[in-house]
């Protein structure tokens, strides 16, 4: 019997429920793929550098090391992408205030027209994709994005981004 990931109520799987789930994810990924698409493309904004560009929009400074293990990805991965986003002008490295040791990355005024364009351009399209929607229906649906990012997140425990 196949059963839910939670540890502490196991309900028998659907087969219908998952047969109807694998038709639909196909096309809701497509239409959500085609909405980011018609977002006027910058080759300078890749998801990963959006993910960054946004997170440091909401804190002001962050270090290699936070920014590591919130994408779930090595230091130096993190940051090689953090010496290309400061090659193009959208980050800059200076001295933590707080310990000189430390090295904080902040945006630069690049990087905060282009994360504050991008976001407006997601405003507008999730806007538009809910404008239809009862308020009841619009906080069901954002509901619904919830769950299924909780039951997608990765197994290794990585915590979203908010």
């Amino acid at each position: 019997m196949k059963t839910t990931r939670s540890a502490t109520k196991r309900t028998e799987v659907d087969t219908q429920v998952i047969e109807h789930l694998s038709n639909l994810s196909y096309a809701v990924m497509d239409r959500f793929l085609a909405m980011q698409r018609a977002i006027a493309p910058d080759p300078r904004l890749s998801y990963p550098r959006y993910r960054v560009l946004s997170w440091v929009d909401a804190t002001r400074e962050v270090s290699i090391s936070e920014i590591s293990a919130s994408l779930g990805i090595a230091r130096s991965t993190a940051s090689e992408m953090i010496g290309r986003m400061v090659r193009d002008g959208l980050v800059k490295k200076k001295t933590d205030s707080d310990d000189a040791r430390s090295v904080v990355i902040t945006l630069t005024p690049v990087g905060q027209r282009l994360i504050k364009r991008r976001k407006k351009e997601l405003w507008d399209a999730h806007s538009s994709l809910v404008k239809d929607l009862s308020r009841d229906d619009q906080h069901a649906f954002v509901s619904a994005f919830e769950t299924l990012e909780r039951l997608t997140r990765r197994e290794d425990g990585e915590e979203s981004i908010d």
